[in-house]
């Protein structure tokens, strides 16, 4: 195509007689532009020849942007659905192990509770123990709870309440 071009601008014109002024005869010069015109002719096709198969090209790339850009959106997608679902699972993972975690500290506690009453359980089986060898037994006074107390004289009782007063000094003692 570059060839072509020079060709036509490069043209050698061939020598002719020139008449007396010094032109050359109008035949000559209309057969070399007709020839130039041809090959100006040929040039274009060839050029539009090439145009067009440009275009083809540029469509087809065109034409694999829009697949790839299809495939890329697809893909893009299918990776987005995956981590969304993996994140789900994850938060879920999450929360049964928060919850083993809280279930976990609740038998931690439990267990604490309980070796602190095995330890005053173990005292107390030492001090028994010792009573035991020892022939005397050391308790601690369990604390007695207020005596009932009768409500003020006003002149005079039923038979009923002084009945409970002194049933409920009996229990006391």
């Amino acid at each position: 195509m570059a060839g072509t071009s020079s060709d036509v601008t490069h043209e050698e014109i061939p020598q002719t007689k020139k008449d007396r002024k010094g032109r050359e005869p109008l035949r000559d010069v209309l057969a070399a532009a007709i020839a130039r015109v041809e090959k100006l002719e040929l040039a274009m096709a060839e050029t539009h020849d090439s145009v067009e198969d440009a275009v083809v090209r540029i469509d087809g790339v065109e034409s694999r942007d829009k697949d790839l850009r299809g495939e890329m959106q697809g893909a893009l997608n299918a990776a987005v659905d995956g981590l969304a679902q993996r994140s789900e699972s994850l938060e879920a993972e999450l929360v049964s192990i928060k919850d083993e975690i809280a279930a976990i500290r609740t038998e931690r506690d439990q267990v604490a509770t309980m070796q602190e009453e095995f330890e005053a359980l173990k005292a107390e089986l030492i001090a028994l123990r010792g009573a035991v060898a020892g022939g005397t037994v050391m308790l601690q006074p369990t604390p007695r709870s207020d005596a009932p107390k009768p409500k003020e004289f006003s002149g005079h009782r039923e038979a009923k309440v002084v009945d409970n007063f002194l049933w409920s000094m009996e229990q006391y003692f």
